[in-house]
């Protein structure tokens, strides 16, 4: 599992840059060692008081066509996980 990410600095107006450098590898990854769960935010840092003025930028996929086009093509695929009744029986759970 990949857990709470997000990309630093490879926010909203960088969509191909962004898909290039953290998405498509970040992806590659998962692919190459057989990652089931991936944890992304979506979020704009910057109105956050916290996260104000460090550089984490606007990291919200659906504010640029090319990175939303990428993502929902990428997780659209049978690799991905999606919700449904069977589920758990897909991860290997056991009761």
């Amino acid at each position: 599992m990949i857990a709470e990410s997000t990309p630093f600095s490879l926010a909203r107006g960088k969509g191909k840059e962004s898909w290039d450098k953290r998405f498509a590898p970040c992806f590659g990854f998962m692919d190459e060692y057989n990652v089931k769960a991936f944890c992304y935010f979506i979020c704009d840092w910057e109105p956050q008081p916290m996260f104000r003025a460090q550089g984490w930028g606007d990291c919200r996929i659906q504010v640029n066509d090319l990175l939303k086009s990428h993502w929902l093509e990428t997780t659209g695929s049978e690799r991905s996980l999606k919700s449904s009744k069977n589920l758990y029986k897909e991860l290997g759970y056991r009761k």
